[in-house]
Formats: C-alpha cells, structure tokens, sequence
C-alpha cells in the first residue's frame, strides 16, 4: 500500500511502476485467498477480539496475531432494541460460550472497543440484564483490554456482515484440540505415510502421483477432503455439520490417553468415550477400537462402579405339600427294547414326596408325552398345580401346553444351561446309573426294571 497510497493524493503525478503493480497484485491475492488458520497452543495467551454494530455481532480468536477462529451472526428484532452497552456484552458473552472449547479455565483476554465494558465488575446501576451476565462473564478467567475501533477491524467488519452459518462443514473444536496433542507437522507426516489410508492423503495431495492406484484412491477420495494440509472424513458429518478428523494408526493410543486416559476425560466408560470421539474422529473401525482399549484399561477395570445390584442368592424351589410341584424330563433315547421296542423313559417326580415314576415311551413327540402324563400321574393322583420342565420341544409344544391349559396347571420352565433347577436331573443321574449296572449286554431288557428302579429312587437308601 505504501507504493499506491501517494499516487491517490491530490495533484500527485500518476506513476505506475512495476513495484505499484507488484503490490496491488499482492493486495488483490489476499482479499481472494482466505487466512490460514493456525491450531491453537494452550501455553500461549488467547485474545478474543470483539465488536457488535447496529445488526449483528463479530468475534475473532487469536494467538500471537495469527487467527484461530472468526465468527459472526446477526442481531434478532428484541437483540436490536439493545442499548449499545448491551449489545457489546451480548457480543463478549456470545463469543466466550462460541470458543470455550479452546480455552475453558485457561486465561484468555477480551479485547474491545467498548471501554464500559472493561469496568463492568464495578459498575453500579446496572439493569437485570447486565447484572445476569456480569455473573456469566464471572465464570471466566478474562483479562479486559480497551483498544480503538481503529485497531479491532476484523471483528469490526464481522459484525457489520454477519454470516449466522457458513456453507459447508466446519472443523470442530474438539477435533482442533485432538490434533493440538501433537504439532501440526507431526500430524500431516503421519497421516500422509499411514499404512492404512495414507495412499487417500497422497492421492487429495497429487492426484498424478504414480505411486499410489489412482482407481482404487479415486473411489475412496470422494469420501475425504484436504483442508490446509490435514486428511478429513466427510462421508458421514454430525449432527453439527463438522468434519472429522482422520486419526493415523501411531497416534491412536495418544487420541484415546487424551479421551479416556487423562483426569479432565474422566475414564469414561465405552459408550460415553465413543461418543464424545465419534463427531470429531475418524479412523476405520473405531467403536470396535474404542470398546477394546477401555476394556482392557486397569484403572478402569480396578475402580470400576458396577451399577447393576449384586446377583442374590439362588432360591431353592419349595413345596409344602404332595402333588403341589411336579417335574418332568425325558431320558433317552436307548437301544429299543424287545418285545416292546421302547426307547425313552419319561421321568416324573413329586418334589415334595419325592415320589417317582418311570414310563417307558416308543416317541418322544408333544402327543405321546402328554399321554402318558395324563394315563399314568394325573389319572391316579390328579392334577398337581405347578409343573416344571425344561425347555425341549416336547414340553412347550401345543398339545403339552393345552393339556397344563385345561388342567390350570402352571408350566414353569427351567432356566436354559441350568439344568440344575429341575429336581428330575438328578434323578435321571441315578436312573442312568442304574440301567448301566443292571441291563444286559444286549441292552434289550432295560424296561424290564423300570418298576424296581423308581422304587428304590423314591426310598433312597431306605
């Protein structure tokens, strides 16, 4: 500017020369190109630039002169009615909660052209308003600092052209912070020579680079973007509408120390720590990533809350008088006996007396199983008011269910894998036993016993 600058004075002879061309092509090339942003680091000092105008409000972060972050939205119908004092703080107050991502505890000092502001701790006579958010601002760690209208441009010129949203995806804050674990440089060298998707990263960065298969990359590039020099994924966006960050495999374990690991993340569990990583990161098969890291994290696996109550003591089933509960179970199928060709024993027990029959059956089905209950136990002893069983087909089959349907007799299951609840088990243990002690080598008369064996099952040693 300094070369163009006196040829625009009054009565100044026009001399356009090569050092004016230069400098109004530079000029030209920064009002097209759009400011870096650099990531932040939270051992510097952060100023947080704003200003508000008649129709909106303007904020910009930044550390050592270099832009972190801009915002702007416009001023509603009742935000317009602010005095300009209001209207100042609103602009404060909106760009603290905007960026305290960046921030949180940490000191940042706000930077105004409002000089009230700056004494608004101390000020008396303030209205509601001011006084709710002085309260807010107090949450704060803020330095103020007046400066001229002059020397706050940017934010000056956002809030004169506010944007309420800017088209396309952001980069989130999170995400920011993620890539802030390691230098901007070390984070580019990583993801361009991952093993896994850095061959995407060279392809976004030169799309003639022969070493990479341009077929198989220009599928796979259509779900990622290069911005400023960092790999993103922007297939799926969240519910903000922000870009992820793609995660290199030799930074992972960093991303998950910073997520999980850290006193500020708090060892989450694995739900949680996916789902505060899931908007801001990427990298192929997270979830399953994420679960199996904090699974096999010590600390957590030491200190752990257990929310679910205690498992209590098993019950045992009791019955206070005969023919109250009866079980059943099926044993089989055996080598078919002669004459009869019998091949499965059905066993009923009385859980109160103990009580046990043993009725030889030639099928196993639903039909025959409820036959044989009712012919032989509930013809002779009636109807018992619980049943238990387990959960073989024969037993939850129609026929079986409308048999305990029409007798009102409750049909309780055993649990599945805990055999062991059913009574009937281990007198099928014994029952077993026996017919291998006492058959024949041919196994063809074991139904010949069967009298004998429920005898001595129901009196036991007696």
């Amino acid at each position: 500017m300094r070369t163009i600058v006196p040829i625009k004075k009054k009565g100044a002879k026009f001399n356009w020369s090569g050092e004016a061309q230069d400098s109004f092509d530079q000029i030209k090339r920064t009002l097209t190109e759009a400011p870096i942003l650099q990531l932040p680091n939270f051992s510097e000092q952060f100023n947080l630039f704003t200003d508000a105008s008649g129709v909106g409000i303007g904020a910009v972060l930044q550390q050592n002169q270099k832009p972190i972050a801009f915002a702007s939205r416009t001023l509603n119908k009742a935000e317009r009615n602010y005095t300009i004092t209001e209207r100042e703080c609103l602009a404060v107050i909106w760009a603290l909660n905007k960026f305290k991502t960046y921030f949180g505890p940490l000191p940042v000092k706000v930077i105004t052209d409002h000089a009230a502001l700056t004494k608004l701790t101390n000020g008396k006579n303030l209205s509601s308003r001011m006084i709710r958010w002085a309260l807010k601002l107090s949450e704060f760690n803020i330095e103020w600092e007046h400066r001229p209208g002059v020397q706050n441009v940017v934010a000056d010129l956002l809030s004169r052209n506010p944007v309420d949203s800017v088209e396309g995806s952001q980069i989130s804050c999170a995400a920011l912070r993620a890539l802030a674990i390691n230098s901007r440089e070390q984070f580019i060298k990583e993801q361009r020579e991952d093993p896994e998707l850095g061959h995407i990263y060279r392809y976004l960065e030169n799309p003639d680079d022969g070493s990479v298969n341009a077929t198989v990359c220009e599928s796979w590039s259509q779900d990622f973007k290069l911005i400023n020099g960092l790999l993103f994924y922007a297939k799926y966006f969240s519910n903000l509408g922000e870009l992820r960050v793609y995660i290199p495999g030799s930074l992972r374990k960093d991303i998950m120390k910073e997520f999980h690991d850290l006193p500020l993340a708090g060892h989450l569990g694995k739900r949680k720590t996916y789902l505060k990583l899931r908007d801001t990161c990427y990298f192929p098969f997270m979830r399953k990533y994420i679960f199996e890291y904090v699974s096999t994290c010590d600390r957590c696996q030491k200190f752990n809350y257990k929310n679910a109550l205690p498992a209590g003591r098993l019950m045992p089933i009791v019955s206070k008088y005969p023919n109250e509960i009866v079980t059943l179970d099926l044993v089989g199928p055996y080598p078919a006996s002669r004459p009869e060709r019998y091949k499965f024993i059905l066993v009923i027990t009385d859980h109160f007396t103990k009580w046990c029959e043993l009725i030889p059956l030639r099928k196993a089905s639903g039909q025959a199983i409820a036959n044989a209950f009712f012919d032989n136990y509930i013809a002779r002893y009636g109807a018992p008011i619980s049943l238990i069983s387990d959960n073989g087909p024969q037993f939850i089959s129609d026929v079986f269910e409308h048999l305990s349907h029409r007798l009102d007799i409750k049909h309780m299951k055993t649990v599945t894998y805990r055999p062991q609840s059913n009574l009937t088990e281990r007198v099928n243990r014994n029952l077993v036993q026996m017919i291998a002690s006492f058959v024949e080598e041919n196994h063809e008369n074991w139904d010949q016993f069967l009298h004998e064996f429920a005898f001595r099952i129901a009196h036991g040693g007696k």
